[in-house]
């Protein structure tokens, strides 16, 4: 919840920065390279805890008479340890717009200095 809140709280920072017409800023790439490093690492962690905890339940765990069954959070397990493709993917496409903003503040840092 906390890397949701900082993740939301930087993309308002982004957003209040381009509505302000700061469209090429330092800021802004150093805020999206956050969040896309956000995006691709805390939500395997999360299934990766997740399992953790599942596992550590006994095998007969028994809950006001009824047996629980111990079943894996996702594609992440304690044996084969396989990455989730989508959350990489935006991570990826966020890092290009990031890259895509820098070069923006330096064609526009160029352009200030010839004017």
């Amino acid at each position: 919840f906390g890397s949701l809140s900082y993740g939301i709280y930087l993309l308002r920072k982004i957003i209040k920065n381009v509505h302000q017409g700061n469209h090429f800023v330092s800021a802004n790439v150093k805020n999206m390279r956050i969040i896309a490093l956000l995006m691709m690492i805390v939500p395997h962690v999360q299934v990766l805890l997740q399992n953790i905890i599942v596992n550590s339940l006994p095998k007969n765990l028994f809950i006001d008479g009824m047996k629980v069954s111990r079943i894996l959070a996702g594609p992440i397990n304690i044996f084969s340890f396989s990455v989730i493709p989508d959350y990489i993917l935006l991570g990826l496409i966020i890092f290009v717009f990031a890259e895509v903003f820098k070069e923006g503040k330096n064609l526009k840092e160029e352009n200030d200095l010839t004017v």
